[in-house]
């Protein structure tokens, strides 16, 4: 017992003497038992005998995802490696494949708009040419001439150029595409609002094209056995059908999906005129519908939500999507102005022979008349919206027909404007000679 007590006492002696533990020591060892290094209690660590060097690693870290982070660094860089090797390799082997054409054909379905449909554009200057025409194409004008294309946004600078040679250029654009060509020439080409995505130089002249809103399209020319051939091009711009007509092409249209394509062709038998109108599917052989009309001449079909409006000088049919009769109506005038958009199709009858009175009347896709109505001017221009508006130039007036609620709105404006172009809900582009004018009626209006 005596010898208990000596142990005791001795243990007491060196406890008494052990150094105070300073600050920095005791923050270390309180991080220990927080860190679940040690099961003793904070006082065990912080008097016991070892010593904590102050400069020891912060424990409060934790390794697990310091280890998982270094882990995720040596991946990167790795990846980064492999990345640059690569390149470097594809960019070797292939380099024959590295064209412009293919990385055009990479960007197709890129396209930069700048503005909404709504957005108000400011007043666009470009240079006066006589073989210019004017288009809206995603929300940007398109403006080409002769000598090429141009798209403006609405802040009025310059966005797509791009250089060509044309006698009297057509722009027929969609919601993907546009289709530029030449009336009296043999080359197209196809843009997106980025870049030209597809030209070609075909054997005979152009005399009429469609886009459809899918990007697929189809071209009328001619060849050597037939007066009119109409090519059908996929939206890979691929030739997916071949029509050859011994009858004159007037007109061809194609569906917003690409499914159907509608083609009006003209002849004349036993002294009076034949009208052919033929329904396809691209991919099948057959026709899915055939008509014939005598006594019509064919001035165009478009394609209509759900259908097609066939266009002659004394009518206008209407037809479903593979072709079924729908309706008709017989015109007292013959027909000179005409627009059409997927909901509705206006049509200008000048009543005089000096064309200073004119008949406006308004039809919905399945045929419905809507409005009408009689504009005592000489007509410039005409467009139809489908937020609902009609829109008529005039020498020194625009005019906003509210189709559904059948009231006008008026706006004087300075003369020789040549077209009016729809940007908006009750927005247009008046374009002149050398620039173009922002205009929203219902600002006028209130």
């Amino acid at each position: 017992m005596a010898f208990l007590s000596a142990g005791r006492e001795k243990r007491r002696n060196n406890a008494s003497v052990m150094p105070e533990r300073s600050p920095a020591t005791k923050k270390k060892a309180r991080q220990l038992v927080r860190a679940g290094t040690s099961a003793l209690p904070e006082e065990s660590i912080v008097n016991i005998g070892v010593d904590i060097p102050d400069n020891a690693p912060d424990l409060s870290v934790n390794y697990y995802y310091l280890r998982l982070a270094r882990r995720f660094r040596l991946a990167q860089t790795l990846t980064i490696i492999i990345t640059v090797f690569f390149v470097v390799f594809m960019a070797t082997a292939y380099s024959d494949d590295i064209t412009a054409d293919n990385i055009k054909y990479l960007f197709r379905d890129i396209n930069v708009r700048s503005q909404g449909d709504d957005a108000k554009f400011m007043n666009i200057t470009y240079n006066a040419d006589p073989t210019q025409c004017f288009s809206m194409f995603r929300g940007e004008l398109v403006y080409v001439t002769g000598s090429g294309l141009t798209l403006y946004g609405a802040s009025g600078g310059e966005g797509l150029k791009d250089s060509m040679t044309l006698e009297s250029p057509v722009v027929k654009a969609g919601e993907k595409y546009m289709l530029v060509f030449d009336i009296s020439g043999s080359r197209f080409s196809v843009y997106n609002s980025f870049s030209r995505l597809y030209s070609e130089e075909l054997d005979y002249n152009i005399a009429n094209a469609a886009m459809s809103d899918s990007g697929a399209f189809a071209v009328v020319t001619s060849s050597r056995e037939y007066n009119s051939v109409v090519l059908y091009y996929d939206d890979d711009f691929d030739l997916s059908a071949r029509y050859s007509k011994s009858r004159y092409v007037t007109g061809v249209a194609v569906s917003d999906d690409g499914n159907r394509i509608a083609i009006a062709a003209v002849d004349a038998k036993n002294g009076d005129f034949v009208t052919e109108l033929t329904f396809y599917e691209p991919g099948l052989d057959s026709e899915l519908a055939h008509i014939e009309l005598t006594g019509v001449f064919p001035v165009s079909v478009d394609y209509m939500d759900g259908g097609f409006a066939l266009l002659t000088l004394s009518g206008l049919y209407w037809y479903d999507i593979d072709g079924n009769f729908i309706t008709s109506l017989n015109f007292r005038y013959k027909p000179y102005k005409y627009a059409v958009s997927d909901l509705y199709y206006i049509v200008i009858f000048p009543k005089n022979i000096v064309g200073s009175v004119n008949e406006v009347a308004v039809f919905s896709s399945d045929g419905k008349p809507l409005y009408e109505g009689v504009i005592d001017e000489r007509i410039t221009d005409i467009e139809v919206s489908d937020y609902g508006y009609a829109y008529i130039l005039t020498q020194d007036r625009a005019v906003m027909i509210d189709i559904e609620n059948r009231s006008i709105v008026s706006v004087p404006v300075s003369s020789q404007a040549k077209r009016i172009l729809p940007t908006g809900d009750g927005t247009v582009l008046l374009a002149y000679s050398s620039r173009a004018i922002f205009l929203d009626f219902k600002s006028q209006s209130n």
